[in-house]
């Protein structure tokens, strides 16, 4: 028997939505919540993620990621960012995984001046959910 076997068969999951309880569906993939190898097996699971980013550095701890990127120029983080986000978003959808668009932020840092962006211009950084 397999340790992906192991984790996963006979088991079955039912939605309740008020007082109405759909019927019972089989879970094929996944671990059980609350498992004591659960944290184990997800961090296995999403250690090549920061493979996927080209320009980004990565700080991963537990079930958070961050992405950061460093440069002057606001054109350079908004072009570098929205590569690295469309190569993450691939990578989530390739890995069954889902982006928290609610747990989501863009943050940027500097100082007052660098932080000033030309006249009606914004840093688009697009999150494909």
């Amino acid at each position: 028997m397999t340790a992906h076997t192991l984790c996963i068969t006979g088991r079955t999951q039912i939605v309740s939505i008020g007082n109405h309880l759909s019927d019972a569906m089989p879970v094929n993939s996944g671990v059980p919540q609350g498992s004591i190898l659960g944290p184990l097996v997800f961090t296995v699971y999403i250690n090549d993620l920061p493979s996927c980013v080209q320009f980004s550095s990565v700080a991963m701890y537990a079930d958070d990621t961050v992405l950061y990127f460093s440069s002057s120029s606001t054109s350079e983080i908004e072009m570098n960012l929205n590569f690295d986000m469309t190569n993450l978003s691939r990578w989530l959808d390739g890995n069954k995984l889902v982006l928290n668009m609610e747990k989501t932020e863009l943050v940027t840092f500097g100082t007052r001046q660098r932080l000033r962006l030309p006249q009606n211009k914004e840093l688009d950084v697009f999150f494909m959910a």
